[in-house]
């Protein structure tokens, strides 16, 4: 009779065992969840910059085709993007300078977040030197 017994307790589980069980799941299910949470910010995150890259590039091909008026302390808003921002500033270097170019930084920022979405470097001719090559071309 009480090897009946013991055999059958081996089989069932007890409630203490159950509610470990639901607690591993649990913490699984829990950890999944912020996982899956992260990778979906992560994922907004990076097709917000893929985006600013891509207006960059827009930007640039704009004002590439006039280098002597390319900005190059300025900035304005970007279409269709509310609270996008373009900045142009000129990095003062004095071996650029001795060169006669300008490095010129293009940023993307969205001001709601106060954050820079995208930042691009340009080396352009120097205003003086552009214009410069402008009068040889004419003579």
């Amino acid at each position: 009779m009480f090897e009946r017994y013991s055999h059958n307790c081996k089989k069932a589980l007890t409630l203490v065992e159950a509610m470990l069980g639901m607690a591993l799941l649990g913490t699984l299910l829990v950890s999944i969840l912020v996982a899956a949470g992260r990778i979906n910010v992560q994922s907004r995150r990076v097709k917000k910059r893929v985006e600013a890259y891509r207006l960059a590039d827009g930007l640039l091909t704009q004002w590439w085709s006039d280098k002597s008026n390319f900005p190059r302390n300025d900035s304005g808003d970007l279409k269709g993007h509310e609270n996008w921002k373009w900045r142009t500033r000129s990095i003062t270097d004095p071996a650029e300078q001795a060169i006669n170019v300008d490095l010129v930084s293009l940023e993307i920022i969205d001001e709601s977040q106060g954050v820079s979405l995208a930042r691009i470097e340009i080396i352009l001719p120097g205003v003086e030197r552009q214009n410069e090559a402008d009068s040889n071309d004419i003579n």
